[in-house]
């Protein structure tokens, strides 16, 4: 018999320097398993906000 799984999760991150967020930070980590095999994936963003001139 055999099973499978999935997993889904993920973090976000907000800088914030004088009351003005910078800079989001985002991570996912998606698992999956089947027949004794297992496959991750990682994936970042970084997204930098700066003031308007």
């Amino acid at each position: 018999m055999t099973s499978t799984k999935m997993s889904l999760d993920g973090k976000g991150f907000f800088v914030v320097e004088n009351g003005m967020m910078r800079e989001v930070n985002e991570t996912s980590v998606t698992t999956a398993s089947a027949a004794r095999e297992i496959a991750t994936k990682t994936k970042s963003k970084t997204i930098k906000v700066t003031p308007a001139p």
